[in-house]
C-alpha cells in the first residue's frame, strides 16, 4: 500500500508548489517522508552467512540482526503460515524475519529459541548454514 502515497505525494507536492502554495507543498512533503522512510528501511532483506555468523539486514541496513552460528543446533526448511505476516515479528517460539512469500528456514538455537528467516531458496540456505556451523564432538 506504500505505492499510493509514493505515487500521489509527488504530484500533490508539485501541484501546490507551482500554484504558489508553498506551505501546503511543504506539508505534503513532510507527510511523504514517512512512507519513503518506511520503504527505505524495508524494501529488501539481505541475509549473509559468513565468518561464523548469520547477518540479516533490512532495506538500507539501518535495521540489522546478527546471530553467531555456534549457537545453532539445527536448520530446516519450513513453510510459514499466511497469518505469520511479513517484516520482523516476535512470536512465542522466537523471531520471524520475512519480506515476502511463505518459504523460510527455521534455526533452532542452543537456548531453545527458534528463528525463522524467509528465503526463496530454503534448501540451499540451510546447506550454507550447515557448512558454517562448527562441528560438535559426539
Amino acid at each position: 500500500m506504500l505505492w499510493i502515497p509514493l505515487s500521489i505525494g509527488p504530484i500533490l507536492f508539485f501541484w501546490f508548489w507551482y500554484a504558489g502554495q508553498e506551505d501546503q507543498a511543504l506539508i505534503v512533503l513532510g507527510f511523504l517522508t514517512i512512507p519513503v522512510s518506511i520503504w527505505l528501511m524495508f524494501y529488501c532483506m539481505k541475509v549473509v552467512v559468513e565468518n561464523g555468523e548469520l547477518r540479516i539486514a533490512f532495506g538500507i541496513g539501518l535495521i540489522a540482526f546478527t546471530y553467531p552460528l555456534h549457537l545453532v543446533e539445527d536448520c530446516r526448511p519450513v513453510r510459514n503460515k499466511w497469518y505469520h505476516g511479513l517484516g520482523i515479528k516476535m512470536r512465542p517460539q522466537g523471531m520471524l524475519y520475512n519480506i515476502r512469500g511463505l518459504k523460510a528456514i527455521e534455526l533452532e538455537l542452543s537456548n531453545g529459541r527458534l528463528i525463522r528467516v524467509g528465503s526463496d531458496e530454503p534448501e540451499e540456505f540451510c546447506k550454507a548454514i550447515r557448512a558454517q556451523i562448527p562441528q560438535r564432538p559426539a
